[in-house]
């Protein structure tokens, strides 16, 4: 199985919190399920700024972390939807 987890880091504006950080962690039987599965949620939760954390493939016996592996899958996505400003997104440089 495959799985991936998005964080996104708390809004603050003017002293006051317009939204929690937090994170979300998803689940795909295939690795190019997970990959469409990240980009949506970067999509969904582009105003938040939100990011891919880590990535890892599963069994029962063993756990791979392919975080590279996905985020290079997304270098062109997150060229196209970046801001510009890499410090909002700092594991999308990585």
């Amino acid at each position: 199985m495959y799985y991936a987890t998005i964080m996104w880091e708390p809004y603050i504006e003017d002293g006051k919190i317009l939204f929690d950080g937090g994170e979300y962690t998803i689940r795909r039987e295939k690795f190019s399920w997970l990959v469409e599965g990240v980009k949506e949620y970067l999509k969904e939760w582009e105003g938040r700024k939100a990011y891919l954390e880590t990535a890892a493939y599963e069994t029962e016996t063993e756990s791979v972390d392919i975080t590279d592996k996905v985020k290079n899958n997304l270098i062109d996505y997150i060229s196209y939807h970046d801001t510009g400003d890499e410090s909002d997104h700092k594991s999308r440089s990585k």
